[in-house]
């Protein structure tokens, strides 16, 4: 009887665990390459964005409705900023966002974005990936609600 107690109770903390606190995670594919590489496992934060806002800069895995597994991409653009591609290079507000975390000559295409403004909507985050040369991200998919972000990824 207290073996079974035991076991419930840790089957409990372990779920309770991995779904508000920490959860483990394994990157798939490239896209955030150099910065993560393929197989790596990482710890999300779950509890993280329960005190205090994702941020630009931040890696976070995402639940897009349309995938089966989390993807992990980084935060560029914050609710209701203008995110725009010129001449390769990613603009935030008018300004060129620096980007040390990317490969040297690393240039970014706008895609479905082109060179026209985006507009991050309120309670939404404009998300790319490091390899911007084969990452599906915002310039595909639009800005994510904060309620598909899962936590930080470390």
């Amino acid at each position: 009887m207290i073996l079974a107690c035991v076991f419930l109770w840790s089957i409990i903390a372990y779920l309770a665990i991995s779904r508000f606190v920490l959860q483990a995670v394994t990157v798939v594919g490239p896209s955030m390459h150099p910065t993560l590489r393929e197989r790596q496992r990482l710890i999300m934060h779950r509890w993280l964005y329960y005190v205090r806002d994702p941020d630009r800069g931040d890696i976070v895995g995402i639940r897009l409705p349309h995938e089966k597994n989390l993807v992990v991409k980084r935060i560029i653009g914050m609710p209701l900023d203008r995110v725009q591609i010129v001449d390769g290079a990613v603009r935030v507000n008018g300004r060129r966002l620096e980007e040390p975390y990317l490969s040297a000559g690393t240039r970014t295409r706008g895609r479905a974005l082109s060179t026209n403004v985006y507009r991050v909507s309120a309670g939404c985050y404009f998300v790319l990936g490091d390899n911007r040369g084969i990452s599906d991200d915002s310039r595909a998919f639009g800005a994510v609600p904060r309620e598909w972000i899962a936590g930080m990824v470390r």
